[in-house]
């Protein structure tokens, strides 16, 4: 319900399939009811927990960062200011969906049937339900934004859809197999042998009546 203004829906990088409200109990250092407007990301999450239980974050392998969100525990603790630098790029992909964050600012591309492909550039601070495309207006920024998304895609090792890719084709798919045929195969299994028996057993009636 909290996703309805906004654009798009589950498996697509509108936001509204992709933000969702975080409702956090018995850690705020603010009065109950307080909202917090800040930009928070999945990745946050576990860095919070561990500083929040007292474990240091793993080491760096290999220069790379073991764990790539911020921590939420100063804004919990009542602390001022946003959470992520308004320089920090937060890149996003999902079944070819795409979208790069960067401050207020957030870069969005969707397959079809939701998107045509197309980079668009929206303000998500003033703009949160995507509806005025700033790429021609800042051009700069829009093409700044891309290239970070090319160096999130390297980096990250981001794999390109195939052009026939279907998400709804693929969920069913991934439903079948993953959840239906586990459940349903010692059934489906048991029926074949019990239809297997029935046929043995009719075609050596009719050898026998021969």
């Amino acid at each position: 319900v909290s996703n309805t203004p906004l654009d798009g829906y589950k498996f697509y990088a509108g936001e509204g399939g992709v933000r969702m409200p975080l409702i956090v109990a018995g850690l705020s250092a603010s009065a109950a009811g307080t909202v917090q407007s800040d930009f928070v990301y999945v990745t946050d999450l576990a860095p919070t927990m561990l500083q929040l239980a007292g474990v240091l974050l793993p080491e760096p392998v290999e220069g790379r960062e073991t764990i790539t969100g911020v921590s939420l525990a100063p804004m919990l603790a009542g602390g001022a200011g946003a959470v992520h630098l308004p320089k920090r790029v937060i890149g996003y992909e999902f079944s070819g969906n795409s979208a790069l964050y960067s401050g207020d600012y957030k870069l969005i591309r969707n397959r079809p049937p939701v998107g045509d492909m197309q980079w668009r550039l929206y303000n998500i601070a003033e703009d949160p339900g995507e509806t005025v495309d700033l790429s021609e207006g800042m051009p700069d920024r829009y093409r700044e934004m891309q290239a970070q998304y090319v160096d999130f895609v390297r980096d990250k090792g981001v794999l390109p859809m195939p052009e026939n890719y279907s998400v709804a084709k693929q969920v069913l798919i991934n439903m079948i197999v993953f959840t239906y045929l586990p459940k349903y195969l010692p059934y489906f299994t048991a029926l074949l042998v019990l239809a297997g028996a029935v046929y043995v057993y009719y075609r050596r009636r009719r050898g026998v009546s021969k």
